[in-house]
């Protein structure tokens, strides 16, 4: 991993089809802090296909522990009161 890492878009949209979320719900702040990590371990090592892979993990895990801040978040479903939802 380096500083001016980027994810490549073929590998990302692969990778967060797979793992069934959205390309657009990985924030550049999620980005940058993936990176941020990763550049202070530098005995990993990965494909760029890899990296991608680890990015959407992440993101993945970050929003089961509900550590993303509201605009990292992507809506769960969109207005689903709108839909005669009831709890």
């Amino acid at each position: 991993m380096f500083a001016d890492w980027a994810p490549e878009v073929r590998y990302l949209i692969a990778q967060t089809q797979i793992a069934g979320v959205k390309p657009t719900d990985i924030s550049d702040a999620l980005i940058r802090s993936f990176i941020g990590w990763f550049v202070a371990k530098q005995n990993t090592v990965d494909t760029s296909a890899g990296w991608c892979n680890r990015l959407v993990g992440w993101y993945v895990k970050e929003r089961a522990k509900g550590s993303l801040s509201a605009d990292e978040e992507a809506p769960a479903g969109g207005d689903w009161a709108s839909k005669g939802v009831v709890l």
